[in-house]
């Protein structure tokens, strides 16, 4: 847009000068700690749009596999600063075989979030359609094509990252969670429960009257006598 009156200029200030062309995008990746519930800061990356997911995916489990249950302190530092113009894909692949192997079968997903939706936070990191990601796909077809082919991929877009088996460890911590808590509150109303004798019902299935009972009395008995006209006048 045109620069006017009162606008307002972001500035960045870099470490060391940076070039970008017209074929570099920019992402905002977001590690997400699924075990610990725990969303960090954004790091910028830059990534041509020729790349591939697989290339792609190579880099960023390289620089981040610091997420990864059991990786080492060592292992992360060897990965820190990853760069996808000083590094090619094939030391990349090594890189990530070599980060595999330290830590077993974990592995990192990325999903990429869409462009509407409600603020980012670490509850909706874990609703994310993570299993739908096509830069999760372990098929050579969608390795090999290139990221700007990739769903919800524009420069600027905000990559979400997480440890395959922290998501897990977190999922069966929480549903071992909601387990104890209807257990526990299953036993509370249990031992509260209050034993009501409510009165008989009729056939009718509706509900009869309680019945009251009044002290005894004696019954009187009244005497009424009725004067004849006759007899009145014959007095009078």
């Amino acid at each position: 847009p045109a620069s006017g009156d009162r606008r307002l200029i972001a500035v960045q200030v870099l470490s060391v000068d940076e070039e970008l062309s017209a074929d570099d995008v920019v992402l905002a990746a977001r590690p997400f700690r699924a075990r610990e519930g725990r969303l960090h800061a954004s790091t910028e990356v830059v990534f041509p749009k020729a790349q591939t997911v697989g290339d792609l995916r190579a880099c960023l489990a390289a620089r981040f596999q610091g997420l990864l249950v059991g990786a080492g302190n060592s292992a992360g530092s060897a990965a820190e600063g990853c760069d996808s113009d000083s590094i090619s894909g094939a030391e990349a692949n090594e890189q990530v075989q070599a980060a595999e192997d330290a830590v077993g079968e974990d592995c990192l997903e990325f999903v990429l979030l869409p462009a509407a939706g409600p603020p980012l936070t670490a509850k909706r990191c874990a609703t994310l359609r993570w299993g739908d990601s096509q830069l999760n796909a372990t098929d050579e077809a969608t390795l090999a094509m290139s990221i700007a082919e990739v769903k919800d991929f524009r420069d600027g877009s905000v990559l979400v990252v997480r440890s395959r088996m922290s998501a897990k460890l977190a999922s069966e911590s929480e549903g071992c969670g909601t387990q104890e808590e209807s257990m526990g509150g299953a036993e509370e109303r249990s031992g509260s429960k209050r034993t009501t004798i409510l009165p008989p019902k009729s056939k009718a299935g509706a509900m009869r009257p309680p019945l009251t009972s009044f002290p005894a009395q004696r019954e009187r008995s009244l005497r009424i006598e009725v004067a004849c006209p006759e007899d009145v006048r014959e007095k009078k």
